[in-house]
């Protein structure tokens, strides 16, 4: 009974010492990075005046934004290629419609 009250004391100790944003409470993921990886991460991190960990972070949620926004703007293009053909339909139309009858018709032909 005791050890099991030793235990919850360091849970609640734990949990009494935990802030929002303790990286020690977060997911952690380990990651091998290819030849020169850490030394471009290192330094983009010391350019934007961040750590590394916050470099990572922040990249990989623009990654994530950039895959969000190509995705509505493939739709986007789709949708639009589909309106152009159809406009092109109309235009074709009202050429037709508006080029001048052939002579062999008579001028009341198209009305």
């Amino acid at each position: 009974m005791q050890a099991q009250h030793q235990n919850s004391s360091e849970t609640n100790a734990t949990t009494n010492n935990y802030k929002a944003g303790d990286s020690r409470m977060k997911d952690k993921f380990v990651v091998r990075l290819e030849d020169g990886m850490r030394e471009q991460i290192a330094e983009a991190a010391r350019t934007e005046h961040r750590s590394m960990n916050s470099e990572i972070i922040i990249r990989l949620e623009r990654s994530f934004l950039t895959d969000d926004l190509v995705a509505k703007q493939e739709k986007l293009n789709e949708i639009l290629l589909l309106r152009i053909a159809e406009l092109e339909k109309k235009q074709e139309f009202i050429d037709f419609m508006t080029e001048p009858a052939p002579k062999w018709l008579g001028s009341e032909a198209r009305v």
